[in-house]
């Protein structure tokens, strides 16, 4: 059996993520988070603890721009155990983000290292760092700016703000200038559902500024 038929049989389909070497990185915007009992490696007997409990793991998938062969839908499942470094690593993410990972958003893996052995030998365990940025409704639906791998913590002050997206941007600006949706799907080359979900918001902007000078 090879690798690929493993990794689609343990993900239902999904190809597991890739990390050979420290500082291999991967982002994608949430598809799915779930929790799943792991298994063992080439066999897939599900794995338990001694006192009978089974092992948990945190299986997020994301959608990529990765492209393997013509037949690869870019999804890509990371596996983050229940227990130890990868649940705190985990944890450390939420707490940054100030809530869960949930459908559309975005989320990194870093495959950041090794840790100690256990003393019982074998492979070092591999360390990882995660991320998650919430996004809005229209940065998941056209792809969303790539989340950057967590930061050193910095004052306010020295915060800048995020970019908005490019061709939301743009699709708000012909709005403005009275184009209809077909001219600014093919100008923006964004979906006609983005391009409706962001007249209605910018409508609705519109309407609110004008009824500040008007008095209504």
């Amino acid at each position: 059996m090879s690798i690929d038929n493993l990794d689609s049989l343990l993900s239902g389909g999904t190809k597991s993520a890739k990390f050979e070497n420290p500082g291999d990185t991967i982002t994608g915007v949430i598809t799915e988070v779930t929790t799943r009992q792991k298994t063992e490696f080439g066999t897939g007997k599900p794995q338990f603890w001694d006192d009978g409990l089974p092992q948990q793991q945190i299986v997020v998938t994301i959608q990529t721009t990765l492209a393997e062969d013509e037949d690869d839908d870019g999804l890509r499942a990371i596996y983050i155990k229940g227990w130890g470094a990868q649940l705190k690593a985990f944890r450390a993410a939420v707490q940054a983000a100030g809530a869960k990972p949930e459908k559309g958003d975005d989320f990194t893996a870093t495959f950041t290292g090794y840790g100690p052995k256990a003393p019982t030998g074998g492979f070092p365990p591999k360390t990882y760092q995660y991320a998650i940025r919430k996004l809005s409704q229209i940065d998941a639906l056209v792809g969303g700016p790539a989340a950057a791998a967590p930061a050193a913590p910095t004052t306010p002050a020295a915060a800048t703000p995020t970019a908005a997206n490019p061709a939301a941007e743009q699709a708000k600006g012909l709005i403005g200038l009275g184009l209809s949706d077909e001219q600014i799907t093919a100008a923006t080359g964004l979906d006609a559902t983005v391009v409706a979900l962001i007249r209605s918001q910018t409508g609705g902007a519109l309407a609110a500024a004008a009824g500040a000078q008007t008095g209504f």
